[in-house]
């Protein structure tokens, strides 16, 4: 966060809106999760509606769900 010294007070920079994860790439596995971005359907279908702090929730299920593909099952 920058300050602003004519008024000592913080700025707040923008923040930028959360990116869809889609990569065109949409199979569901045995799971229900997208081989390409690792949603689930109803997550895939909710995204437009989705405001910025639940899809920065759903891209960090992703991101766990992408660590734990990458893992051997077992």
């Amino acid at each position: 966060m920058v300050e602003d010294r004519s008024q000592n007070q913080p700025i707040r920079e923008p923040v930028a809106e959360p990116v869809s994860p889609c990569i065109g790439f949409c199979i569901l596995d045995e799971y229900g999760y997208c081989g390409g971005c690792h949603r689930t359907m109803a997550e895939i279908l909710a995204w437009p509606d989705m405001n910025d702090a639940h899809k920065r929730e759903v891209l960090a299920r992703v991101a766990a769900r992408s660590e734990q593909k990458g893992r051997p099952k077992g």
